[in-house]
């Protein structure tokens, strides 16, 4: 490849893929009192219950400089969590690509998680074909535009913890006893309708895939996610591709630092639509 694709570890990349499609990903940060640890450093379950001790922030410039250093001959597109959800990734990218002569592009994906990963396959597989940079960035920028995240969790307050959802929103889940279920597009989570039941959130989730399938031929590219609960995203998956047979199918686990955020037990689906020539 003459172009070398780079993402953080919020992107939910296994590594096997990431390897498969040349991809870098630079791990987020966790600080742990005064510890300052690379995402993926320690248990999962040694820091979930941490509370207030723990905190997240996007990598270094330091660290995406070593990644760019490992670039193609023609520069590297880096394509970051939302700045919504955390300005740190994305300005540590932009300050590493202004020290340095190789052509970097920086590129907001306004999302995280799976669909932060379906645009960083959809720019590795540019880049895999021979892309120039320009070719690479722009291949990202209809999969910014389309790609869609919902999920549900056992409760909202980790999310409320995080200033991501209201207090109030997190109150009243846990008040009414139903199970959340949360959409994240454009860099914004938002609550959903919730669902009575596991059953009913999951069943909701393919509604919601069924429902953005946009006239005309298309295929579907779905990345089912999780955070602690790998069956449930295998058996989400297989309900997926059983029911519309995507081109692109992939189980993404939540790193540490988005389970900090997210906390335990969420499962969601990442997808877009993309439409073909006919």
């Amino acid at each position: 490849m003459t172009v070398r694709v780079i993402t953080d570890s919020a992107a939910t990349l296994p590594p096997d893929l990431a390897e498969r499609l040349g991809v870098l990903v630079v791990p987020l940060r966790i600080a742990l009192g005064n510890r300052s640890l690379s995402d993926g450093d320690l248990d999962v379950a040694a820091l979930v219950d941490h509370g207030p001790d723990v905190s997240t922030s996007g990598p270094t410039p330091g660290d995406y400089l070593a990644a760019i250093g490992q670039g193609g001959e023609e520069g590297c597109v880096v394509l970051t969590l939302s700045r919504e959800m955390g300005a740190g990734s994305f300005l540590a990218a932009q300050a590493a690509a202004r020290t340095v002569s190789t052509p970097v592009r920086v590129i907001d994906t306004e999302c995280a998680a799976g669909a932060q990963g379906l645009v960083v396959i959809a720019a590795a597989h540019a880049a895999r074909n021979g892309a120039t940079i320009g070719g690479v960035a722009e291949a990202a920028r209809p999969v910014i535009e389309r790609v869609r995240l919902v999920a549900t969790l056992p409760s909202l307050d980790h999310l409320a913890r995080s200033g991501h959802v209201p207090d109030a929103a997190a109150w009243a889940a846990r008040f009414v006893g139903l199970c959340p279920v949360i959409e994240f597009r454009r860099g914004r989570v938002r609550p959903l309708r919730p669902a009575h039941s596991a059953h009913g959130a999951r069943r909701r989730l393919l509604d919601r895939v069924a429902e953005a399938k946009p006239h005309g031929t298309s295929c579907l590219h779905v990345c089912a996610l999780h955070a602690l609960a790998s069956d449930g995203a295998d058996d989400l998956l297989a309900a997926v591709e059983a029911e519309f047979r995507p081109a692109t199918s992939f189980v993404g686990s939540f790193s540490t630092a988005m389970i900090i955020h997210a906390g335990p037990g969420v499962l969601g689906l990442a997808w877009w639509w993309e439409p073909l020539a006919t």
